[in-house]
């Protein structure tokens, strides 16, 4: 997927399968600003000379025109933007998945991969880790009264 610098800066443009052509400060490794329109993997891109429009081609056969604005924008509202997305994506997914067949799970003691870093799974986590601190204590305790 093509990457490409604006002339004389350390801002970068990618674009990707994800349908999404990203604007990146290469310096700081931040992704500044998300610009969508394509309905298909964006295949290709190139940046005008002065950086004043990038041009597009994506799998859907369209080539898209991107001008620069004098309109500003800001980080934190992009990156808020960006977490609202994942944030509804990933309720989506979950109401998805509601009436989808269970899973089994597995038998006691079994290995599996790390789940989804989620609220949920870091108060259970705690959870977890407080029940064993309570049970080491008992232990402990029940050994100083067995001797």
């Amino acid at each position: 997927m093509p990457v490409q610098f604006v002339r004389n800066t350390h801002y970068v443009f990618s674009v990707g399968k994800d349908h999404l052509i990203k604007y990146w400060d290469a310096d700081k490794f931040e992704l500044l600003l998300t610009l969508e329109g394509h309905h298909a993997e964006v295949w290709c891109l190139s940046i005008s000379n002065c950086g004043d429009f990038i041009v597009s081609g994506s799998h859907d056969r369209s080539i898209r025109c991107w001008d620069r604005t004098e309109e500003p924008f800001f980080i934190a509202e992009e990156k808020e933007k960006r977490l609202e997305q994942m944030f509804e994506s990933d309720l989506d997914n979950a109401f998805e998945n509601m009436y989808a067949p269970k899973e089994e799970l597995p038998e006691e003691g079994a290995v599996a991969l790390a789940g989804k870093k989620t609220q949920e799974t870091l108060s259970a986590t705690n959870s977890i880790i407080d029940a064993l601190d309570i049970a080491e204590d008992e232990l402990k305790r029940i050994a100083e009264h067995a001797v």
